[in-house]
């Protein structure tokens, strides 16, 4: 969890001051964002066929979940530029996750409502 909490602090740190100091042209990071989310997607709809008529906290489900979890900790990346960072790549799925844009679960929506 601390490392998940540090790549969300460093991507969110290193994107803020992307825009502060002007560098990001257009909707660069919006791009960014919608490329990291269509790589998400395929993985997450296999996931998620596979477990149709699992319960949520079925443990098959939460493995995969975590499978998913773990194909953005050690493979997902994506350049910003010339960048990729592992902290970038890693902290902005935590960004679009915060925002429910993606997760982890197959009924991630769902759950993270409940606890709002």
């Amino acid at each position: 969890m601390r490392f998940a909490k540090r790549d969300f602090y460093r991507a969110f740190a290193q994107r803020s001051k992307w825009t502060r100091e002007h560098v990001v042209i257009d909707d660069e990071v919006g791009r960014f964002e919608q490329r990291l989310v269509e790589e998400w997607q395929p993985r997450f709809e296999a996931m998620c066929e596979g477990h149709n008529d699992t319960p949520p906290e079925g443990p098959a489900l939460r493995q995969d979940g975590q499978a998913l979890y773990q194909w953005v900790e050690n493979e997902a990346r994506f350049p910003f530029r010339s960048l990729t960072a592992r902290f970038l790549n890693v902290g902005s799925y935590h960004i679009l996750a915060n925002d429910l844009r993606v997760g982890w679960h197959r009924d991630y929506v769902l759950l993270c409502a409940e606890n709002k």
